[in-house]
């Protein structure tokens, strides 16, 4: 019986100052919110356009359009990606491709240190359950 990798309990680029952030983390974080929906959006598109249909749905955050301190990297990723979907949407209009942006917002998840619930509660930001 194999065990399922343990969860990640560290965000990658989110919750502390720029400069603590370091490059490597920078580059994850942007290489995970952007570039990677951004390539696979690419790869996807030339098929959806020979099919006629297709839906391609970006999972981005409040965080693009409200960012707060500390999120820096995380929140011009996430508006990027709002508006990487905004001007694929009108590149594929008419073609049966549709593009939709999804952001939701805070949620109560294990990769909320105590540092991040203390930042929530200090910010009033509301962290919604997951189920």
């Amino acid at each position: 019986m194999s065990r399922a990798p343990a969860a990640r309990t560290t965000p990658t680029t989110c919750s502390r100052p720029i400069e603590d952030q370091g490059t490597d983390r920078l580059r994850l974080g942007y290489a995970v919110n952007l570039i990677a929906p951004t390539v696979l959006s690419a790869a996807m598109v030339p098929q959806m356009r020979l099919r006629g249909d297709g839906q391609i749905v970006n999972i981005g955050s409040m965080m693009g359009a409200v960012p707060y301190p500390y999120f820096t990297a995380c929140s011009s990723a996430k508006a990027g990606l709002k508006g990487f979907s905004q001007a694929l949407r009108r590149e594929v209009a008419g073609s049966g491709i549709a593009v939709t942006h999804v952001a939701p917002r805070a949620m109560r998840t294990p990769l909320n240190t105590e540092a991040i619930q203390r930042f929530m509660v200090a910010t009033k930001m509301h962290a919604d359950d997951p189920d």
